[in-house]
């Protein structure tokens, strides 16, 4: 897991936001143009909170068919790439 992964591609308080949200199992949603770097951020954040695991949805890569999933109640750390977030 590249733990440097969040803090490259966003800025140190965005990350931090991120890491606060994950820990109390909000509703994240990550968007990319770059579809690799949604898997590498949410990995590393999801392992960031160890001992602590991620019990909520989690979806890398949503297809923008299943859109739907983003109105579902609790939390969630779902990725989606820029094209399909547009579109959808």
């Amino acid at each position: 897991v590249d733990f440097g992964a969040p803090f490259r591609c966003l800025s140190v308080p965005r990350a931090l936001a991120a890491f606060g949200l994950v820990l109390q199992e909000a509703k994240v949603l990550f968007i990319s143009s770059r579809a690799e770097l949604l898997t590498q951020v949410m990995e590393a954040l999801r392992s960031l909170i160890f001992p602590l695991e991620w019990q909520s949805v989690y979806v890398p890569r949503l297809p923008r068919a299943l859109s739907g999933c983003l109105e579902c109640p609790g939390g969630f750390m779902i990725g989606m790439h820029l094209t399909q977030a547009r579109h959808g």
